[in-house]
């Protein structure tokens, strides 16, 4: 039988991937069952006799438990299969402090007799000379290492709650890697034979201090149910702005800071901003769209899929389209976030152009998520041009991955991000 608690603490440093630790307590307990028989040579009685000292243990019920305090290493990863669900998987090596291990028998016999060869005669029964039948009552300490190396591994599902906050069914394993025994050679029954105190001086060890334990390795595996919080610090509105890509948002935490990112608009300053006949949505500036922390919402966003145009075009493809309508229900299931449609260019072209074209993506894409549900007063736009790209524009491969839109979001003014 086992149990096993924990409070643990996953910092990620993508949306797959995290390194933790903390605290875990892990116990197991087992019972055993078992009859011996021991004979002893050269033995002389305090009549100088000489005889065999048989000593016989039947019946014997032992219970042995150790309790465990485990401070592991852990790498996790997990991989979301829908919007709020997820499978998940982690491993670990830990320093395991063993601070509680002990026996204790409750049950069967404990006999000691004496066999004379010369007279081919057996006493027993003679408490004087050490000789007799008792019921085996006993406990001690298991007398183990203070620390030794464990390892072990979860996996499981989780279902995301309101707040960032998950509840997780898994299932886990935990094992050590070594035997945590010491001094494992002792006899399992010392009764000091035809001895005036043979009652006060016989010692009963732990089946698990004799040689015929070959090693100790607690072994746990089960189920069980976790609580998963996030743990994080709201920061003032503005302080810093936006990364220049979605991605690299869901990444940061709120503790780093993040550079400013330089906008069409600064860079051609005569620049005036296009007018839409039909706008419905504000157009900002990209370094005025508020700083995003880490959020579950952003990064199931971000795993939506990509929003790529063709050169110089900013019409929505049947991928785009089917992007925008998985991004759009997570949108209008989140009716408390604004929404930045931010579009971008490769390097082709000069930079009034490149700013129309992108804001051209942005407002194609906006005009898609209100067409789906999302309310166009949480909608605003803005277009970085060819300068916020994500890889390099010296090959085609790498000026596709720039022409394209970001969805980024942030809470409303009223929760003071």
């Amino acid at each position: 039988m086992a149990w096993r608690a924990y409070l643990s603490y996953d910092f990620w440093l993508n949306t797959h991937w995290a390194i933790g630790s903390g605290i875990a307590i892990s116990t197991w307990s087992m019972k055993t069952h078992n009859s011996s028989f021991f004979v002893e040579s050269n033995a002389v009685d305090k009549d100088g006799e000489a005889y065999e000292p048989h000593t016989s243990l039947s019946g014997i019920e032992e219970r042995q438990s150790v309790t465990s305090a485990d401070l592991p290493l852990r790498v996790s990863c997990r991989a979301f299969t829908s919007r709020r669900c997820a499978i998940f998987a982690n491993a670990y090596v830990a320093a395991a402090f063993n601070f509680s291990a002990k026996y204790e028998v409750d049950g069967g016999r404990i006999s000691t007799e004496g066999f004379y060869e010369k007279y081919n005669l057996t006493l027993y029964d003679m408490p004087i000379n050490g000789l007799y039948s008792v019921n085996a009552l006993a406990d001690g300490p298991l007398n183990v290492h203070k620390v030794s190396p464990a390892a072990g591994g979860e996996v499981g599902a989780l279902l995301t709650l309101p707040r960032g906050a998950s509840l997780a069914l898994s299932a886990f394993v935990r094992g050590s890697l070594t035997d945590i025994r010491k001094g494992c050679y002792a006899p399992q029954y010392d009764p000091d034979c035809l001895s005036a105190d043979g009652y006060s001086n016989a010692r009963y060890n732990s089946v698990l201090h004799t040689s015929s334990c070959q090693a100790v390795r607690p072994l746990i595996a089960g189920a069980g149910f976790s609580l998963c919080l996030p743990v994080g610090r709201r920061k003032k509105k503005g302080r810093n702005p936006l990364p220049s890509h979605p991605r690299a948002a869901a990444k940061t935490t709120p503790f780093e800071t993040v550079p400013p990112v330089e906008s069409a608009e600064s860079v051609s300053p005569e620049l005036e901003l296009p007018v839409f006949a039909d706008t419905l949505y504000s157009v900002v500036r990209l370094d005025s769209v508020p700083r995003v922390v880490v959020d579950d919402l952003q990064t199931r966003i971000n795993e939506a899929g990509q929003l790529a145009f063709p050169l110089g075009g900013s019409s929505l493809s049947p991928e785009i389209e089917a992007v925008v309508d998985r991004i759009a229900e997570l949108l209008v299931d989140n009716e408390d976030y604004n929404v930045y449609v931010i579009g971008h260019t490769c390097n082709k072209g000069t930079d009034p152009v490149n700013y129309r074209v992108g804001l051209a993506r942005a407002k194609m894409v906006a005009d898609a998520l209100r067409k789906r549900g999302v309310e166009s007063s949480r909608i605003s736009i803005s277009s970085a041009g060819s300068h916020s790209p994500i890889a390099s524009n010296d090959f085609e491969q790498g000026r596709k991955k720039n022409r394209r839109a970001e969805v980024v979001v942030s809470h409303a003014p009223h929760d003071d991000y």
